[in-house]
């Protein structure tokens, strides 16, 4: 479980550091707010549990579902970012204060995604070298 335990620590540090979850859309249900699952984590879990398989076909298909989850999720993020950072700007609303701490924490996230991704490219290439 070593991507996921990343990610969570990723997000971890960036709540941390802003005093806020980490952005995501809202879903409403019988009339109560809900934050929407990115589908990261479910994206992440089955990369884990392909590669402790050392399952090089799951793994590339977890991957590719990381990888399209990332992509879908990258636009929410910067979105939601924008909106809480402007608020922080104007004062208006929401626990964070620093709106250039913001940004720099939302970057990070940004990148602990992006070098998880290469990571597991990495450890597929060799399972797939180590099967030749």
């Amino acid at each position: 479980m070593i991507f996921l335990e990343q990610w969570k620590n990723a997000k971890k540090a960036y709540e941390t550091a802003t005093g806020q979850h980490k952005p995501s859309e809202k879903g409403k249900f019988l009339g109560f707010t809900y934050n929407k699952s990115s589908g990261i984590e479910a994206a992440l879990h089955a990369v884990d549990i392909a590669l402790a398989k050392k399952d090089v076909e799951g793994g590339n298909r977890a991957l590719r579902q990381f990888k399209e989850t990332v992509e879908q999720y990258f636009p929410t993020i910067k979105k939601l970012t924008k909106e809480i950072g402007d608020a922080a700007r104007a004062g208006t609303k929401g626990k964070v204060k620093d709106a250039n701490l913001l940004d720099v924490q939302i970057e990070q996230l940004i990148g602990a995604l992006l070098q998880i991704g290469k990571q597991i490219q990495a450890q597929l290439d060799g399972l797939a070298k180590d099967k030749k």
